[in-house]
């Protein structure tokens, strides 16, 4: 009987397969430090970060439905953002994303032209001093966001540029786990100097293919895997039946509350079935 089970975990064993979900902007606008500190611009064709020629700051901000892209077992391997660069200042070095801290919105504020200079709030955008126009005001003027980026890129060419690395794949997956504070992600330039401005297309651009796009790296969960060491094999059998016949939570296998030989029956199924 156990030659045959050990034969039987041999054949299942294996790696899960990872899978890459590309997921465009549910959200994006820039907010402008001018005179008026109510500017913005979040159905244009352009995000903005950096500092104009004249020393005027600009912050963009996205952000993506995360929750709603991946399936409820996904398990987030890595995490890409790439952003299209279509127009930059004479002294553009680097561009950085913080995860921000507070709900921003929307709203209807369409720039023309170029779209430098922004246009005035309209209601639910983000500005200056309003993470949502004129009714939610940021903690701190020009948005909430963490002391330290996600990353940091060189943005010196027109081309697409990306931002990845640990510190990115975590805000994507506590975005993931936890809905509710998935607040995006801010997009700064350099501020230390004038002409670092850097335009991005927006989610709007009429290029689909040059707007802001995530890339999610992910597996399935598989129920099999009671180790959860991303291989089907004998030993999640050995430990779902120490699992069971210690009555520890995790052997209710089917979820329904107790502990009892239909979840033995269901664990041997899945673990017949392998993922």
């Amino acid at each position: 009987m156990l030659a045959k089970m050990l034969l039987l975990s041999a054949c299942l064993t294996g790696t899960a397969i990872a899978d890459v979900v590309v997921l465009r902007p549910s959200a994006d606008s820039s907010m402008y430090n001018d005179s008026a500190a109510q500017t913005s611009n979040s159905l244009g064709q352009y995000i903005f970060a950096g500092n104009s020629g004249s020393g005027g700051t600009r912050r963009a901000l996205v952000k993506f439905d995360i929750a709603a892209a991946l399936p409820a077992d996904a398990q987030i391997s890595s995490a890409e953002l790439v952003l299209t660069i279509s127009r930059q200042g004479p002294n553009v070095s680097t561009a950085s994303i913080s995860r921000c801290l507070t709900q921003w919105g929307e709203g209807t504020s369409q720039a023309t032209g170029e779209e430098g200079a922004g246009v005035p709030a309209e209601l639910g955008d983000p500005s200056w001093t309003f993470a949502s126009y004129d009714t939610r005001a940021w903690n701190l003027p020009g948005g909430d966001f963490t002391n330290v980026p996600s990353d940091t890129t060189d943005a010196r060419e027109l081309n697409s540029i990306s931002f990845g690395g640990p510190a990115l794949a975590a805000n994507v997956l506590a975005w993931f786990q936890s809905p509710p504070v998935n607040f995006g992600w801010i997009i700064q330039g350099d501020e230390s100097e004038f002409g670092t401005a850097i335009r991005f297309n927006s989610r709007e651009n009429t290029d689909v293919n040059s707007r802001p796009a995530l890339y999610i790296t992910y597996t399935r969960g598989c129920a099999a895997d009671f180790n959860h060491d991303q291989a089907v094999d004998f030993f999640d059998y050995l430990d779902f039946v120490a699992a069971f016949a210690g009555n520890a939570p995790e052997a209710d296998f089917n979820g329904d509350s107790a502990i009892d030989f239909f979840d033995y029956l269901d664990f041997v199924a899945a673990f017949a079935s392998g993922c």
